[in-house]
């Protein structure tokens, strides 16, 4: 479903990807104050502007100089809300939505991710 086979593995993806990443300690586990389960999406609310980006920096598929893949294959940006974000994987039909910051950070998120991507070549 979500990027998998159902949410439960999805969700274990996504929680393997975050663990991967350090981050500092808060208030909230991995900066993530609420998860929400669905049928066909899993959205994680974020406590702050920094761990939005710490959080979407990780999920997002990157190359690295040396043809390293970090992120999850396949991971896109399908859109934008006023809070939040929503993200799919090519090729399935299910959701991840991050909330909490206003749509102006995820976009900031997305444009320096991609500069970074345009920078390795």
């Amino acid at each position: 479903m979500l990027f998998f086979i159902d949410v439960r593995t999805a969700g274990r993806l996504v929680l393997r990807e975050l663990l991967s990443c350090r981050f500092d300690f808060t208030a909230y586990t991995l900066g993530i104050r609420r998860v929400i389960p669905r049928h066909d999406s899993l959205t994680l609310h974020i406590e702050s502007d920094d761990h939005a980006e710490r959080v979407l920096g990780a999920l997002l598929p990157i190359h690295a100089p040396d043809s390293a893949v970090f992120g999850i294959t396949g991971l896109r940006i399908r859109q934008h809300t006023d809070r939040a974000v929503e993200l799919h994987r090519l090729g399935y039909t299910t959701s991840l939505w991050l909330a909490g910051p206003p749509a102006s950070v995820w976009k900031r998120i997305e444009r320096d991710r991609l500069a970074f991507t345009l920078d390795q070549g």
